[in-house]
């Protein structure tokens, strides 16, 4: 419960951030976000479902060890997290977003990705018992 506690307030730390990044933008670069982001939205969805159904799948039919499904889930769900911020990143520095967004981006993915880091290393210590 704790782990999923502390994964909710990094996210909502980070959607604050964010959205005070956002602010501060103009609108029309606010706009310009959606339409730079809105392209990989079903990639994201598709790779996500993927990356999920996998996992459950493979716990289910006992594909693999517990233990070693959930090391390959836990690296395919933060080298998906990396490469969004790094794509996001790219994409940022393209359309030449003020640096101050672009760290505040940054930031904001550095508190989500310790909030999944954080979730995922207390279900393992709790998986390894």
């Amino acid at each position: 419960m704790i782990a999923f506690i502390v994964m909710i307030m990094a996210y909502y730390f980070a959607r604050i951030i964010i959205d005070k990044a956002n602010k501060k933008l103009d609108p029309e670069k606010r706009a310009e976000l959606f339409d730079i982001f809105s392209s990989g939205n079903k990639l994201t969805m598709i790779t996500t479902v993927v990356i999920i159904a996998g996992f459950f799948l493979s716990l289910r039919f006992q594909v693999l060890d517990p233990l070693i499904t959930y090391i390959i889930y836990m690296l395919a769900l933060f080298s998906f997290m990396i490469f969004k911020v790094i794509n996001g990143h790219k994409k940022l520095q393209e359309f030449a977003y003020p640096k101050e967004y672009i760290y505040s981006f940054l930031f904001s993915s550095g508190i989500r990705f310790f909030g999944i880091l954080f979730f995922c290393g207390l279900i393992m210590m709790d998986v390894l018992g």
